[in-house]
């Protein structure tokens, strides 16, 4: 890719991001406070997020357009969402749990130097979460998705008061996983938020 092509494809890509981390807030907040009711449809929404991230990270590594990446695994993500959210629901339990742990551990495993164990503690979080989530169902639908939805208004919303995006750190950091624990601020209101969120579907 040429000089001038690669300037438009990142030109076009920052004109997306405002949509993009604008729905992220959006589902964000029915996640946080609607989601047991809308579990399955937010497991396809939660996916095709997870893929979106993924597209913009592989897109970055291999140098292509990162928002052509963007759109295709979306795309993929939602569908395989529908997929588990519809026709299996313990699985659907189960990643809603594992992404509970992500989401729990992300904006911390930072300070760790070591990326390897970075990555490792995180699937072992996960990991955990997801076994919890078939034996717990319905408590882990509700916490899954109040403090996911919460991780989606607070990062997303992050990104319009000049914090970093999310796809910028993917490109940038030179560790496996995104460092958003430089500032703790945004991961402290993401328990709160998701918290209140948790009390409000409870109370549901």
């Amino acid at each position: 890719m040429n000089g001038n092509g690669a300037e438009a494809v990142e030109t076009s890509y920052l004109a997306f991001e405002p949509i993009f981390y604008g729905v992220m807030i959006g589902a964000g907040a029915i996640s946080c406070f609607f989601g047991f009711r809308l579990f399955k449809l937010m497991v396809a929404v939660l996916a095709g997020f997870v893929g979106a991230l993924a597209g913009a990270a592989l897109g970055y590594q291999f140098g292509e357009d990162p928002l052509l990446w963007t759109l295709i695994f979306l795309f993929i993500g939602g569908v395989a969402g529908a997929l588990l959210g519809f026709f299996f629901f313990s699985l659907a339990a189960a990643f809603a749990g594992s992404s509970l742990g992500v989401a729990m551990s992300l904006p911390w495993v930072g300070h760790m130097e070591n990326p390897l164990w970075q990555l490792l503690t995180m699937l072992g979080v996960a990991m955990l979460f997801a076994l919890i989530a078939v034996v717990a169902v319905n408590l882990v639908i509700r916490l899954g998705t109040a403090y996911i939805g919460a991780f989606g208004m607070v990062y997303g919303s992050w990104f319009f008061f000049d914090g970093p995006a999310i796809h910028e750190l993917l490109k940038d950091s030179e560790s496996i996983i995104p460092i958003l624990a430089e500032n703790p601020v945004p991961a402290v209101v993401m328990m709160v938020v998701g918290t209140i969120g948790l009390l409000v579907q409870a109370r549901s």
